[in-house]
Parts: structure tokens; C-alpha cells; sequence
């Protein structure tokens, strides 16, 4: 009975958060000029009941775009949908890389921003107007080494992101270092 009830509420949960589409713009942090060419990411995982702890989550799907002349971008306009009983889809995970700049989430300020606002209500925030991603340029090699390895969202399979794999391989080429695998770490565990 508890668990009917756990699983109720996470679905409940679910359903109230924020679907998409999400709305943003992409600019470099010193100059506030638009970022063009930049990978944005989003991808879910199908979540399901875990026994004894959260929820346990697998890769479910994932859309690429690249940003426009502005620096804009528009995603998640048809979010995918669970059809599996007992599983939903978990909240949208972002990433954005443009080879030579720091990359959403781990080093970008956002505006309005989101460590103030919280990661959801940025979320919700994206499905009315643009957020400002501001990415700082790195010009340092160790750096931008760091961040080409870090930008990788390993749950992901490199089939469903070709845009983010091509521009980390570019990155990677312009540092003299080897391209990504064929395939990422989960991937090969299968």
C-alpha cells in the first residue's frame, strides 16, 4: 500500500512539473554578445520505483539544437512520454557547450539565476520566456581540457547526442587530444 501511494505522489509530482517547451539565449559573460553554433542538450531518464531508497533512473531520451544567430534556442517542444506502468519521466537535465567557453550547468551564470530561483522554478521560468546562459570563455588549456571531459553527460548514449559529440571531438581536436570513444562508459557496460 505504501509503495501505491509513494509511486501516486511521485507521478502527481511529475505531472505538475514544468514539460516544455524551454526557451533560451546564450551569450558570452564578458561581452553579452550571442553565442551562435552552441550545443544545447536536454534529455530525460524513465524513472521507477527503487526498494529502500529513490526512485532508479535509466537514459529515456534526448533532443540536441544548436543556437541561432541570437544565441537562441527552443527545445523540448514534444517532451517524451512514459508509457511504461509504474515509471515517469524525470524533470529535463541540460547541457550547454560551445567549444572554448565553460559550459551549462557547472560553470555558466543564468539570468534570472537559477542558484537563487532553484533548478525547477528556472525549469518553469524557461517555459515562458528566454533565460540568459552566460558562458565564460576559457582561455586557459588546462581549463578547457577540464571542461571538454566534465561537458560529457555520461548516461547519455553518444547515438542520441551526434551535435554535442561533434563539438567535443572539435574541442578535443583543437587541444590535441583524442576523440571521444565510439561509445560512452554505460554504454559499453551493456
Amino acid at each position: 500500500m505504501k509503495l501505491v501511494v509513494i509511486v501516486a505522489v511521485a507521478l502527481g509530482l511529475s505531472a505538475c512539473a514544468a514539460s516544455g517547451p524551454y526557451r533560451g539565449r546564450v551569450v558570452d559573460a564578458e561581452t553579452k554578445q550571442p553565442l551562435v553554433g552552441a550545443v544545447v542538450l536536454v534529455y530525460w531518464n524513465r524513472l521507477t520505483p527503487g526498494l529502500g531508497h529513490g526512485p532508479v533512473g535509466r537514459f529515456l531520451d534526448a533532443e540536441e539544437t544548436l543556437t541561432n544567430i541570437h544565441g537562441e534556442f527552443l527545445v523540448a517542444e514534444d517532451p517524451p512520454i512514459v508509457w511504461a506502468p509504474w515509471a515517469w519521466r524525470s524533470r529535463p537535465y541540460f547541457t550547454i557547450f560551445l567549444p572554448g567557453y565553460a559550459f551549462f550547468p557547472r560553470h555558466a551564470r543564468t539570468i534570472p539565476p537559477y542558484m537563487e530561483t532553484g533548478y525547477d522554478e528556472l525549469l518553469k521560468i524557461m517555459e515562458k520566456q528566454h533565460v540568459v546562459f552566460e558562458l565564460p570563455r576559457l582561455v586557459d588549456r588546462d581549463a578547457r581540457a577540464k571542461t571538454v571531459l566534465m561537458a560529457d553527460p555520461l548516461v547519455v548514449p553518444y547515438a542520441s547526442i551526434p551535435l554535442l559529440v561533434q563539438s567535443l571531438n572539435e574541442e578535443r581536436r583543437r587541444l590535441y587530444l583524442p576523440p571521444v570513444p565510439k561509445k560512452n562508459m554505460w554504454e559499453n557496460l551493456r
